[in-house]
Parts: structure tokens; sequence; C-alpha cells
């Protein structure tokens, strides 16, 4: 059986991978819990032209 691949952060670049990650945390957040259900109106809006 093969391993899946892996990837290892190239060590001067972590501090700027954990940054952009709490950002797309962030955006995650703000777009799919609730706080804006603009995806919601977006879908919506999708179904009722189809």
């Amino acid at each position: 059986m093969e391993l899946p691949e892996t990837f290892k952060p190239i060590p001067e670049n972590v501090k700027v991978y954990e940054t952009l990650y709490q950002e797309y945390s962030k955006l995650h957040d703000y777009f799919g819990h609730g706080e804006n259900n603009v995806m919601k109106r977006l879908k919506s809006i999708k179904q009722s032209v189809q």
C-alpha cells in the first residue's frame, strides 16, 4: 500500500502560512457560519434563475 504524499513547510515561510491561515479561517467563519448569509443568498439567486 502506497503512503499518501506529504508536504513539509518551508521553515522561513511558516509565519506567512500562519498569518494566511488565520485570515482564511476568519473568511470561512464569516461566510460559512451565519455572520453573513451571503453564500445562502447567492445560492438562492442562482436557483431562482435556473
